[in-house]
């Protein structure tokens, strides 16, 4: 049974270390926007850059489903 759990969550982590990989330049050019940009152009980027990553990792699950079924 422990076996089972782990082997699910060790699943569960590696699939999401591999779509984070996938995303690595889209990751990447948030990150640069961010750094070039100055002052309230710099916090409003840096807030909605994390707010997109936020909402792209809530919505794996649904991207795999979308995935399995076709």
């Amino acid at each position: 049974f422990p076996v089972t759990i782990g082997g699910n969550i060790m699943e569960w982590i590696k699939k999401r270390i591999m779509a984070i990989l996938s995303e690595n330049f889209t990751f990447l050019g948030f990150f640069v926007a961010w750094v070039v940009l100055e002052g309230s152009a710099k916090t409003v980027v840096g807030y909605v850059t994390l707010a997109s990553v936020a909402l792209w990792f809530m919505t794996i699950g649904i991207r795999e489903k979308a995935e399995k079924e076709e």
